[in-house]
């Protein structure tokens, strides 16, 4: 099972091309992982080094979603896969997600250096990952952007929740001394999500609904909602919505 990160949309957008230029020269030039010292010195950085081929409003959007994706890493540190594409980073790379070949011979007898390779079950699942991205991409500028919203913007999922709820739930973004709970939602078989769509459909609102009656049903007075992760396998993608309640 491979998690996305919650925060980033599958879709190419206005920030992707810095995004992508960016962390092919953070790989060369390891000094800029400094410019993470804080917001305010990612920005300065960024407008010094890329302004000449980007403008402010990307620059600016491009740092925020940098700064959210190394505040998580922080807080869980490793390797992380990212979309060379949409240039956002899609999941941590975890030890069982790696084949590590010994130092071996090869076919002509020479020895071989040992050699990290990504699990074959993760590189299918990058592929499906992939032709998914390009056939949503298609999709949308076909005007199919609301029925695949939750695939592009799974936080509506959460501010939809939220409107319903806050009317019997004391509905908070403050931490309290409450119980993670993790609720799952919207699964879908993923050979037919982007097939017989129907575009004045919006999935966010059906999803949010089915959330709503989880939480109900869990009895909860009190909630934060911590986040949205998209999860799938090689047959099916769902949501895992995490929670602070009591």
């Amino acid at each position: 099972m491979l998690t996305l990160s919650e925060s980033n949309k599958l879709t190419v957008d206005d920030t992707s091309p810095l995004l992508c230029r960016f962390k092919t020269d953070l790989q060369h030039n390891k000094t800029y992982w400094e410019w993470f010292e804080n917001a305010d010195t990612l920005v300065s950085k960024l407008k010094e080094t890329y302004e000449k081929d980007f403008d402010e409003n990307t620059i600016l959007k491009t740092s925020q979603i940098l700064m959210q994706e190394h505040v998580k890493a922080s807080a869980n540190p490793g390797i992380y896969l990212y979309d060379i594409v949409t240039g956002k980073n899609l999941f941590k790379i975890t030890d069982d997600m790696v084949i590590r070949q010994k130092v071996h011979a090869g076919e002509d007898g020479s020895i071989l250096k040992e050699q990290v390779m990504i699990h074959p079950r993760v590189s299918s699942a990058l592929i499906l990952y992939k032709h998914e991205n390009a056939k949503l991409n298609s999709l949308i500028a076909k005007g199919y952007g609301k029925a695949v919203e939750h695939l592009t913007n799974p936080e509506l999922i959460i501010e939809n929740t939220k409107n319903i709820v806050k009317e019997s739930i004391d509905v908070t973004d403050d931490t309290f001394d409450g119980e993670l709970v993790r609720f799952f939602v919207g699964k879908e078989n993923r050979s037919g999500i982007l097939q017989s769509l129907n575009s004045d459909f919006e999935k966010v609102q059906n999803i949010a609904q089915n959330l709503v009656l989880q939480i109900r049903k869990a009895n909860i007075q009190k909630i934060r909602f911590i986040s949205i992760i998209r999860e799938f396998d090689s047959k099916n993608t769902w949501f895992e919505v995490r929670v602070e309640a009591m």
